[in-house]
């Protein structure tokens, strides 16, 4: 959090704040910063002006937002890590008191079996107590009474143990962020900037008259008993906890935004301005069918309301046991919708449509595309040449096709394999087809001096630096280290449980590097994901992940495989000679390459790669080029010093 602040804080002193890049589009000032990320210092000096300093300024401006919103981040996991502790702790302290409540409970029980006996009269309930269940153990039940827990159930006051941890943060970040915020947060705001001011100066007592409004109802109670009791250090905790959690909340929901953030702006900056809507207005309004002025809309909508009502009274009426209707209680009942049928004649016309379609060859549907899309046009020369010959366009056909035929023969292998035992087929169809040779590299080891420059950029994020080194320390899947819950993790043995390919259970081993970062990357996380997308799952839709994918803490969803190769993949290509990046698999590679090198054996390989036949470890056991360069200086005899 202070680093990201520190480089905050520095950008803004070369006033990356202020630059207005607006005329550029949004994907152009990406493009150009992303450039500007991957060139060395020399390359880009080598550049012509007119193209040095647009990468620069880009540069600037995207760090800028970059480091705001991985510093609101912070903030967030900062805080969340807190309050899923405090949350955890309330649950123990619930669960140990439930177990000390057990003999109370059954003394209950047994007093409302003789109070509610219709049997025993009202004046022998007392001398039946005082026998059946004997005073002293009523007594000793009284003396165990606890005192009764607010409606958060002491959540509060779990959080208030961590504010020395949440201070040594929250003023910094409110001295350097600019909060804002929509319609009814007037009280928050308010209360933010009274805090940073508080933490500015030095006072310890919350001014008269702070607004409260915003603090949540659970919470209520701790402000108003100590302001009762007259304790201000209670009252100024309380308060202060109620507004960073408050803030909190407020960046996440969008209520709070930050100018100058990318993932926390402001809502409405994502909508057209009233002047760019206004020429477009009676054009939309025409394509959906709705009338221009909204009053026109409301008057609309009133009368399809009072139409609707008047059927649903006329349908109540008749109290049809199939339809919408009331019950003698006034229940409403509905139920449920009956599918649409399709009748057979429909289904036979489709197939009989279907079949007169003709079967279309893949290069005329790449011809066709590309002359309604143009997208060969867009496709760009790796040499950077703009001259493009009359038969580019077909070899380009040609390419696309080729490379994307070349793929997936195993799938149909496997796949016939299965007719063959179904007895669906009983001749191969793909006896016959051969995959073309694809070269390759037979060395996918990246060097451990290239590795230790990339895990320690402070160019890339925690959770990218955290995966990197898992999977090369563990030698680990991608997959299996992105399927990771919070659960599965144990720290104290540096392991995890993760899920194999056919859906076994193994551990993979970590080292000290990953123990040091891990529980950074947590804050104090007890559920979820261990790998978080940079953003909120959606909530609705098809794309709404399984619940097992989203953080309950943050509403985060699961890092995805590709976003986590293209990640690396960028990072990477500052520290690839070729330029081209590497691989998350190249991690696996590299970590048993470099165990082999070390004169680890072919079992122990095994063991840490989780390779089922020791055949596979072939091209792990099979030292590769840094071990060839080590070789080849050692024995370079003309390199040597003389002895002196």
């Amino acid at each position: 959090m202070k680093a990201e602040l520190e480089k905050l804080a520095y950008l803004r002193r070369l006033d990356a704040h202020t630059l207005d890049l607006s005329m550029l589009p949004a994907e152009r000032r990406r493009f150009l910063a992303g450039v500007g990320r991957r060139l060395t210092g020399q390359a880009l000096q080598r550049r012509e002006p007119e193209r040095r300093y647009p990468i620069l300024l880009t540069l600037l401006v995207q760090s800028a937002v970059d480091v705001l919103d991985e510093t609101l981040l912070l903030f967030d996991q900062a805080i969340s890590g807190r309050e899923a502790a405090a949350k955890q702790k309330v649950a123990d302290a619930l669960a140990e008191r439930a177990k000390g409540g057990e003999n109370r409970q059954a003394l209950l029980d047994e007093v409302l079996t003789i109070v509610l006996d219709p049997a025993i009269g009202d004046e022998q309930i007392g001398s039946m107590l005082r026998t059946s269940i004997g005073l002293e153990r009523m007594r000793a039940a009284w003396a165990e009474r606890r005192e009764r827990l607010p409606r958060d159930h002491g959540q509060l006051s779990m959080l208030d143990a961590s504010m020395s941890y949440l201070r040594q943060f929250a003023s910094a970040v409110l001295a350097a962020v600019q909060f804002a915020g929509g319609p009814g947060t007037e009280q928050l705001l308010q209360a933010v900037s009274m805090l940073a001011g508080l933490y500015a100066t030095g006072a310890r007592k919350v001014p008269a008259g702070a607004p409260v409004g915003f603090v949540p109802t659970k919470w209520a109670g701790y402000l108003v008993a100590a302001e009762q009791a007259g304790d201000v250090t209670a009252y100024r905790r309380y308060w202060e906890l109620a507004v960073l959690v408050g803030l909190r909340d407020g960046l996440r929901s969008g209520d709070i935004f930050v100018p100058g953030s990318r993932r926390y702006a402001d809502p409405a900056s994502f909508l057209l301005t009233p002047e760019a809507w206004a020429p477009q207005k009676v054009e939309f309004c025409h394509l959906v069918g709705k009338p221009v002025e909204a009053a026109d809309a409301l008057a609309a909508a009133e009368d399809e309301l009072h139409t609707a009502l008047a059927d649903l009274e006329a349908q109540l009426a008749r109290g049809n046991p199939g339809e919408v209707r009331l019950t003698d209680d006034g229940e409403l009942i509905i139920p449920p919708l009956t599918a649409e049928d399709v009748p057979a004649e429909a289904d036979a016309l489709r197939a009989e449509l279907a079949g007169m379609l003709p079967r279309v060859p893949i290069a005329s549907v790449l011809v066709e595309v590309d002359a309604r899309t143009g997208f060969t046009d867009h496709l760009v020369h790796a040499g950077g040449k703009v001259a493009r010959s009359a038969e580019l366009k077909r070899n380009l056909m040609y390419v696309i096709i080729a490379e994307a035929t070349n793929k997936h023969l195993s799938a149909l292998t496997s796949f016939t394999a299965y007719c063959h035992c179904q007895d669906w087929l009983t001749t191969d169809p793909g006896r016959r087809l051969e995959r073309r040779k694809v070269t390759r590299t037979r060395d996918k080891a990246i060097p451990h001096a290239r590795l230790e420059r990339l895990f320690t950029d402070d160019r890339n994020g925690l959770r990218e630096r955290v995966l990197w080194r898992m999977l090369y320390e563990t030698c680990a899947r991608a997959e299996e280290i992105l399927g990771l819950d919070v659960p599965d993790l144990d720290p104290e043995f540096r392991r995890a449980l993760v899920t194999e390919k056919g859906g076994d259970r193994a551990y993979v081993h970590w080292e000290t590097p990953t123990a040091r970062l891990l529980p950074r990357l947590l804050a104090g996380r007890t559920a979820g994901p261990v790998f978080l997308a940079d953003r909120r799952a959606p909530g609705a839709g098809r794309r709404t992940p399984a619940l097992v994918d989203v953080c309950p803490e943050t509403g985060r969803g699961r890092l995805s495989y590709p976003r986590a190769e293209y990640l690396f993949k960028q990072a990477s290509q500052l520290h690839d000679p070729h330029g081209t990046g590497y691989t998350l698999h190249q991690l696996r590679h590299s970590g048993l390459t470099h165990l082999a090198a070390k004169g680890r054996s072919a079992a122990e390989l095994q063991a840490k790669s989780r390779h089922r036949h020791l055949a596979t470890l072939g091209i792990y056991v099979r030292l590769g080029e840094e071990t060839s360069a080590r070789i080849t200086a050692e024995n370079d005899e003309h390199h040597r010093r003389h002895r002196r």
